[in-house]
Protein backbone atom coordinates (compact mmCIF):
# COMPACT_ATOMS: atom_id res chain seq x y z
CA UNK A 1 0.00 0.00 0.00
CA UNK A 2 1.27 3.30 -0.95
CA UNK A 3 0.89 4.37 3.13
CA UNK A 4 2.94 1.68 3.84
CA UNK A 5 5.84 2.70 1.02
CA UNK A 6 5.51 6.28 2.43
CA UNK A 7 6.00 4.96 6.17
CA UNK A 8 9.40 2.91 4.79
CA UNK A 9 10.37 5.61 2.91
CA UNK A 10 10.26 8.30 6.13
CA UNK A 11 12.69 5.70 8.32
CA UNK A 12 15.11 5.81 5.70
CA UNK A 13 15.39 9.40 5.51
CA UNK A 14 15.19 9.32 9.52
CA UNK A 15 17.97 6.87 9.64
CA UNK A 16 20.02 8.82 6.95
CA UNK A 17 20.43 11.79 9.03
CA UNK A 18 21.29 9.98 11.97
CA UNK A 19 24.17 8.03 9.89
CA UNK A 20 25.50 11.94 8.62
CA UNK A 21 24.29 14.23 11.24
CA UNK A 22 27.88 14.50 12.56
CA UNK A 23 29.25 14.94 9.01
CA UNK A 24 30.21 19.03 8.57
CA UNK A 25 29.44 19.26 5.29
CA UNK A 26 25.96 17.64 5.83
CA UNK A 27 25.60 19.54 9.07
CA UNK A 28 26.03 22.85 6.49
CA UNK A 29 23.16 21.83 4.00
CA UNK A 30 20.82 21.56 7.24
CA UNK A 31 21.36 24.66 8.32
CA UNK A 32 19.62 25.73 5.11
CA UNK A 33 16.28 24.07 6.29
CA UNK A 34 16.35 24.49 10.10
CA UNK A 35 17.26 26.00 13.10
CA UNK A 36 17.75 24.78 16.43
CA UNK A 37 18.16 20.67 15.13
CA UNK A 38 14.46 20.49 13.94
CA UNK A 39 14.71 18.88 10.63
CA UNK A 40 10.73 18.52 10.11
CA UNK A 41 10.92 21.17 7.06
CA UNK A 42 13.99 19.32 5.54
CA UNK A 43 12.63 15.72 5.68
CA UNK A 44 9.37 17.31 3.97
CA UNK A 45 11.71 18.51 1.06
CA UNK A 46 13.53 15.42 0.59
CA UNK A 47 10.32 13.24 0.60
CA UNK A 48 8.92 15.37 -1.80
CA UNK A 49 12.47 15.34 -4.41
CA UNK A 50 12.82 12.11 -3.65
CA UNK A 51 8.27 11.20 -4.35
CA UNK A 52 8.76 13.74 -7.75
CA UNK A 53 12.40 12.17 -9.28
CA UNK A 54 10.81 8.59 -9.13
CA UNK A 55 7.95 10.03 -11.47
CA UNK A 56 10.04 11.50 -13.72
CA UNK A 57 11.61 9.20 -16.48
CA UNK A 58 15.35 9.44 -16.37
CA UNK A 59 15.67 11.36 -12.95
CA UNK A 60 19.40 11.40 -13.51
CA UNK A 61 19.29 13.01 -16.99
CA UNK A 62 16.88 15.67 -15.64
CA UNK A 63 19.12 16.60 -12.48
CA UNK A 64 21.86 16.68 -14.93
CA UNK A 65 20.20 19.20 -17.14
CA UNK A 66 18.34 21.27 -14.21
CA UNK A 67 22.11 21.28 -13.08
CA UNK A 68 23.55 22.44 -15.99
CA UNK A 69 20.74 25.08 -17.21
CA UNK A 70 19.36 26.74 -14.53
CA UNK A 71 22.58 27.91 -12.52
CA UNK A 72 24.03 30.65 -14.46
CA UNK A 73 22.62 33.49 -16.74
CA UNK A 74 21.96 31.88 -20.05
CA UNK A 75 19.69 31.90 -22.65
CA UNK A 76 18.86 27.85 -21.63
CA UNK A 77 18.03 28.88 -17.99
CA UNK A 78 14.33 28.05 -17.52
CA UNK A 79 13.62 29.51 -14.18
CA UNK A 80 14.80 32.62 -15.27
CA UNK A 81 13.21 32.90 -18.57
CA UNK A 82 10.20 31.91 -16.46
CA UNK A 83 10.79 35.34 -14.30
CA UNK A 84 11.40 37.41 -17.48
CA UNK A 85 8.39 36.46 -19.44
CA UNK A 86 6.07 36.08 -16.03
CA UNK A 87 6.63 40.00 -16.10
CA UNK A 88 7.39 41.08 -19.93
CA UNK A 89 3.29 39.85 -19.93
CA UNK A 90 2.08 41.82 -17.38
CA UNK A 91 4.12 45.05 -19.21
CA UNK A 92 2.96 43.79 -22.59
CA UNK A 93 -0.57 43.83 -21.34
CA UNK A 94 -0.29 47.47 -20.11
CA UNK A 95 0.73 48.54 -23.03
CA UNK A 96 -1.52 47.06 -25.04
CA UNK A 97 -4.28 49.30 -22.90
CA UNK A 98 -1.92 52.62 -23.37
CA UNK A 99 -2.55 52.33 -27.10
CA UNK A 100 -5.55 51.57 -26.82
CA UNK A 101 -5.96 54.88 -24.12
CA UNK A 102 -4.18 56.61 -26.66
CA UNK A 103 -6.54 56.07 -29.57
CA UNK A 104 -9.52 57.44 -27.15
CA UNK A 105 -7.11 60.23 -25.78
CA UNK A 106 -6.86 61.74 -29.45
CA UNK A 107 -10.32 61.10 -30.54
CA UNK A 108 -11.30 63.68 -27.58
CA UNK A 109 -8.54 66.11 -28.36
CA UNK A 110 -6.90 65.27 -24.90
CA UNK A 111 -3.46 65.43 -27.00
CA UNK A 112 -1.74 65.61 -23.56
CA UNK A 113 -2.83 62.01 -22.38
CA UNK A 114 -2.21 60.66 -25.50
CA UNK A 115 1.61 62.22 -25.47
CA UNK A 116 1.80 60.54 -22.00
CA UNK A 117 0.55 57.24 -23.12
CA UNK A 118 3.25 57.40 -26.03
CA UNK A 119 5.60 58.44 -23.19
CA UNK A 120 4.69 54.97 -21.41
CA UNK A 121 4.09 52.91 -24.60
CA UNK A 122 7.87 53.61 -25.12
CA UNK A 123 9.21 52.44 -21.53
CA UNK A 124 7.53 49.13 -21.97
CA UNK A 125 8.27 48.36 -25.32
CA UNK A 126 11.81 48.93 -24.39
CA UNK A 127 11.49 44.94 -22.52
CA UNK A 128 9.42 43.63 -24.70
CA UNK A 129 10.91 40.47 -27.06
CA UNK A 130 14.25 41.25 -24.98
CA UNK A 131 16.01 38.25 -22.81
CA UNK A 132 16.48 38.20 -19.27
CA UNK A 133 20.42 38.84 -19.50
CA UNK A 134 18.85 42.44 -21.19
CA UNK A 135 15.92 43.33 -19.18
CA UNK A 136 18.41 42.53 -15.80
CA UNK A 137 20.24 45.58 -17.11
CA UNK A 138 16.70 47.37 -18.10
CA UNK A 139 14.80 46.78 -15.25
CA UNK A 140 17.49 48.47 -12.64
CA UNK A 141 17.23 51.68 -14.59
CA UNK A 142 15.53 54.87 -13.20
CA UNK A 143 12.56 56.02 -15.67
CA UNK A 144 10.02 58.55 -15.83
CA UNK A 145 6.34 57.84 -15.63
CA UNK A 146 4.34 61.12 -16.77
CA UNK A 147 1.40 62.52 -14.93
CA UNK A 148 -0.96 64.49 -15.54
CA UNK A 149 -1.96 67.48 -13.75
CA UNK A 150 -4.45 69.82 -13.73
CA UNK A 151 -8.85 69.85 -13.83
CA UNK A 152 -10.68 67.39 -16.58
CA UNK A 153 -12.62 69.91 -18.01
CA UNK A 154 -15.79 67.12 -18.77
CA UNK A 155 -16.66 63.69 -17.58
CA UNK A 156 -15.15 61.83 -20.50
CA UNK A 157 -11.71 63.82 -19.75
CA UNK A 158 -11.88 62.03 -15.98
CA UNK A 159 -13.09 59.27 -16.91
CA UNK A 160 -9.82 58.80 -19.80
CA UNK A 161 -7.70 60.27 -16.63
CA UNK A 162 -8.73 57.56 -14.32
CA UNK A 163 -8.17 55.16 -16.84
CA UNK A 164 -4.37 56.23 -17.46
CA UNK A 165 -3.38 56.48 -13.89
CA UNK A 166 -4.60 52.65 -13.33
CA UNK A 167 -2.89 51.56 -16.42
CA UNK A 168 0.37 53.83 -15.31
CA UNK A 169 0.25 52.42 -11.69
CA UNK A 170 -0.12 48.86 -13.81
CA UNK A 171 3.32 49.33 -16.05
CA UNK A 172 4.86 50.69 -12.85
CA UNK A 173 4.52 48.05 -10.50
CA UNK A 174 5.01 45.21 -13.44
CA UNK A 175 8.78 47.16 -13.17
CA UNK A 176 9.41 47.40 -9.62
CA UNK A 177 8.05 43.92 -9.19
CA UNK A 178 10.24 42.49 -11.96
CA UNK A 179 13.53 44.59 -10.02
CA UNK A 180 12.23 43.13 -6.52
CA UNK A 181 12.06 39.84 -7.77
CA UNK A 182 15.89 39.40 -8.85
CA UNK A 183 17.59 41.93 -6.06
CA UNK A 184 21.07 41.72 -7.26
CA UNK A 185 22.87 45.03 -8.58
CA UNK A 186 25.15 43.12 -11.01
CA UNK A 187 24.55 40.41 -13.17
CA UNK A 188 28.07 39.22 -11.34
CA UNK A 189 26.23 39.16 -8.01
CA UNK A 190 23.01 37.12 -9.42
CA UNK A 191 26.01 34.60 -10.70
CA UNK A 192 27.58 34.08 -7.45
CA UNK A 193 24.72 34.01 -5.64
CA UNK A 194 23.29 31.05 -8.21
CA UNK A 195 26.67 29.42 -8.24
CA UNK A 196 26.48 29.14 -4.73
CA UNK A 197 22.94 27.66 -4.88
CA UNK A 198 23.55 25.21 -7.31
CA UNK A 199 26.21 23.96 -4.93
CA UNK A 200 23.88 23.73 -2.40
CA UNK A 201 21.40 21.58 -4.43
CA UNK A 202 23.80 19.44 -5.95
CA UNK A 203 24.37 18.41 -1.82
CA UNK A 204 20.42 17.64 -1.28
CA UNK A 205 20.40 15.79 -4.50
CA UNK A 206 23.01 13.62 -3.34
CA UNK A 207 21.46 13.24 0.01
CA UNK A 208 18.04 12.17 -1.58
CA UNK A 209 20.19 9.51 -3.84
CA UNK A 210 21.71 8.23 -0.53
CA UNK A 211 18.22 8.10 0.72
CA UNK A 212 16.88 5.96 -2.06
CA UNK A 213 19.72 4.07 -1.80
CA UNK A 214 18.58 2.86 1.99
CA UNK A 215 15.18 2.33 0.70
CA UNK A 216 15.78 0.32 -2.44
CA UNK A 217 18.18 -2.13 -0.39
CA UNK A 218 15.10 -2.12 2.41
CA UNK A 219 12.63 -3.02 -0.03
CA UNK A 220 14.90 -5.66 -1.15
CA UNK A 221 15.01 -7.00 2.13
CA UNK A 222 11.41 -7.20 2.49
CA UNK A 223 10.62 -8.36 -1.23
CA UNK A 224 8.69 -5.32 -1.86
CA UNK A 225 8.14 -3.08 -4.84
CA UNK A 226 6.42 0.12 -4.77
CA UNK A 227 4.35 2.02 -7.35
CA UNK A 228 7.14 4.12 -8.74
CA UNK A 229 9.18 0.64 -9.37
CA UNK A 230 6.46 -0.33 -11.09
CA UNK A 231 6.13 1.84 -13.30
CA UNK A 232 9.65 2.20 -14.10
CA UNK A 233 10.21 -2.02 -14.27
CA UNK A 234 7.28 -1.56 -16.69
CA UNK A 235 9.29 0.93 -19.10
CA UNK A 236 12.19 -1.61 -18.47
CA UNK A 237 10.24 -4.44 -20.11
CA UNK A 238 8.87 -2.32 -23.13
CA UNK A 239 12.81 -1.50 -23.93
CA UNK A 240 12.29 -5.04 -25.44
CA UNK A 241 11.18 -4.94 -28.82
CA UNK A 242 9.16 -8.39 -28.95
CA UNK A 243 7.45 -7.58 -25.75
CA UNK A 244 6.54 -4.28 -27.03
CA UNK A 245 5.13 -4.78 -30.37
CA UNK A 246 3.17 -8.02 -28.81
CA UNK A 247 1.78 -5.23 -26.77
CA UNK A 248 0.84 -3.48 -29.11
CA UNK A 249 -1.15 -5.45 -30.66
CA UNK A 250 -3.31 -6.68 -27.63
CA UNK A 251 -5.35 -3.69 -27.78
CA UNK A 252 -7.60 -1.93 -30.22
CA UNK A 253 -7.73 1.68 -28.32
CA UNK A 254 -6.39 2.30 -25.07
CA UNK A 255 -8.44 4.97 -22.78
CA UNK A 256 -6.87 6.95 -20.44
CA UNK A 257 -9.20 9.08 -17.11
CA UNK A 258 -8.16 11.74 -15.38
CA UNK A 259 -5.47 12.19 -18.27
CA UNK A 260 -4.27 15.54 -15.95
CA UNK A 261 -2.43 13.65 -13.15
CA UNK A 262 -0.53 11.40 -15.36
CA UNK A 263 3.41 12.09 -15.06
CA UNK A 264 6.13 12.08 -17.04
CA UNK A 265 6.76 7.58 -17.01
CA UNK A 266 2.79 6.96 -17.24
CA UNK A 267 3.06 9.52 -20.51
CA UNK A 268 6.09 7.68 -21.66
CA UNK A 269 4.50 4.08 -21.17
CA UNK A 270 1.37 5.21 -22.76
CA UNK A 271 3.54 6.65 -25.94
CA UNK A 272 5.14 3.23 -26.25
CA UNK A 273 2.27 1.08 -26.51
CA UNK A 274 -0.13 3.25 -28.33
CA UNK A 275 -0.14 3.02 -32.09
CA UNK A 276 -0.45 6.99 -32.55
CA UNK A 277 -3.89 6.76 -33.48
CA UNK A 278 -5.76 4.63 -30.92
CA UNK A 279 -5.44 6.71 -27.83
CA UNK A 280 -8.30 8.21 -25.80
CA UNK A 281 -7.63 11.05 -22.92
CA UNK A 282 -10.08 12.59 -20.53
CA UNK A 283 -9.24 15.11 -18.17
CA UNK A 284 -9.30 18.53 -16.68
CA UNK A 285 -6.06 20.48 -15.94
CA UNK A 286 -8.55 22.40 -13.00
CA UNK A 287 -8.90 19.32 -11.29
CA UNK A 288 -5.23 18.33 -11.27
CA UNK A 289 -4.88 17.08 -7.88
CA UNK A 290 -1.73 15.05 -7.92
CA UNK A 291 1.40 17.09 -8.12
CA UNK A 292 2.96 16.02 -5.03
CA UNK A 293 3.40 12.57 -6.82
CA UNK A 294 4.69 13.74 -9.65
CA UNK A 295 1.46 14.40 -11.83
CA UNK A 296 1.98 16.86 -14.69
CA UNK A 297 -0.78 18.50 -16.22
CA UNK A 298 1.44 20.16 -18.51
CA UNK A 299 1.34 17.11 -20.56
CA UNK A 300 -2.21 17.74 -21.28
CA UNK A 301 -1.77 21.53 -21.81
CA UNK A 302 1.06 19.96 -24.59
CA UNK A 303 -1.05 17.78 -26.57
Amino acid sequence: AENEADYLLAECVEKCITHNINDTAFQSLLENYNKNRNFLEFKKTVFKIHKFLKSVEDSTLWVSSVLENSFNVSENNKPLNFLNDYYVEKIKDAVEELKHLKVVALANDLEKVANNCVSLIEIGEKFIGKTFSQNFELVKLDYAFPTIYGKAKSEEEKDIRKNYSAIKKQLQEAVKDYSEACPYETQQELEIALKNNKEKITSLIDFVNFVDGEYSTVKKKINSLDFNDLEHYALKILANENILNEIKNRYKYIFVDEYQDTNSVQEKILSLISSGDNLFMVGDVKQSIYRFRGGDSQLMLDI
